[in-house]
This record gives C-alpha cells, sequence and structure tokens, in this order.
C-alpha cells in the first residue's frame, strides 16, 4: 500500500521530534475528535473514533518511539458513501523526523487514493484534522478537533 496517488500530509514545526510523536501518539482526542475510545499507547491497542453516523475503528500495528506509527483500519462506518467499508484494511502511516528543536510530521493514508469515492471529502477532512488542527496543537497548545456533541462542520 504504498502507492504515490495515496493521500499525505506533511508540516514541519518548531516543537521536538519527540513532543510531536507523543501528540499525534497520545492525545487524538485534542485533534481529531472528542469522541474517542479505546488506547492508542501501545501496539496491539485498538481505538474508535467517531463522528455521528460515521466511525473508524483503528488498531495500532507498528511503533518506533519517536519515528513512525501505523494504524490498521479494522473496521469503519462512512454513512455518506455507497461503500461504507471504504477504509477498511487501510493504513495511517506516521512518519516523525527532527531533533530536539523541530520536527517534520508526515501521515500518509496508505490506500486512500483517487480510485475511492471518499477521497475528495476525506482528503478535505484529512487536510482540516492534520494540517490544520494537528499542527495548532502542535505550534499553539490547542487543536480543532470535533467536540463530544459532533462538529458542524459535518452536520451541513
Amino acid at each position: 500500500m504504498d502507492d504515490q496517488n495515496d493521500y499525505r500530509a506533511s508540516f514541519s514545526v518548531n516543537l521536538p521530534v519527540h513532543a510531536s510523536f507523543e501528540a499525534v501518539h497520545n492525545r487524538i482526542p485534542e485533534w481529531w475528535t472528542a469522541n474517542f475510545g479505546g488506547s492508542s499507547r501501545n501496539a496491539g491497542d485498538s481505538f474508535v473514533t467517531v463522528f455521528g453516523e460515521t466511525f473508524g475503528a483503528f488498531e495500532i500495528i507498528e511503533i518506533i518511539p519517536g519515528k513512525k506509527i501505523v494504524w490498521q483500519c479494522t473496521d469503519c462506518n462512512l454513512h455518506f458513501l455507497k461503500n461504507k467499508k471504504e477504509w477498511k484494511g487501510t493504513q495511517i502511516v506516521w512518519g516523525f523526523e527532527g531533533d530536539d528543536k523541530r520536527s517534520q510530521v508526515t501521515m500518509t493514508h496508505a490506500g486512500l487514493n483517487p480510485s475511492l469515492e471518499c477521497f475528495e471529502d476525506c482528503t478535505g477532512g484529512w487536510n482540516h484534522y492534520v494540517k490544520n488542527s494537528l499542527y495548532k496543537l502542535l505550534a499553539q497548545g490547542h487543536g480543532e478537533a470535533d467536540h463530544e456533541d459532533y462538529s458542524a462542520k459535518y452536520k451541513q
């Protein structure tokens, strides 16, 4: 699943690489959604993110501290699509580079490519959550995650 057309987002931030790694790894409700259940701390852990009728279930299949995290999508309901299981089997791969002053964060959603119905909508969502919300969490200390009562962004 290493296609050049897979969704990819990357940014740099003035924050030690270990801090960027920890935020992605352990602070998901602060940058993605407050509707988070489970654990994302260790390989083998699983968690669920919920956005109203839409959800994604993930298992942590690889962790290299300060370098890489891989989430496998084990189940999903993308209620707005014909194939509501389109993410199932895809992987979200996080890469980290840097030092004690600056980090480069790269996220690739392996399997999310233009052949999928959700590519355009999911690209917009990931752009918000990774390039905007996660970046703001790292750079300013506060992300723009969905709230427990489900974001107005998705109620439209």
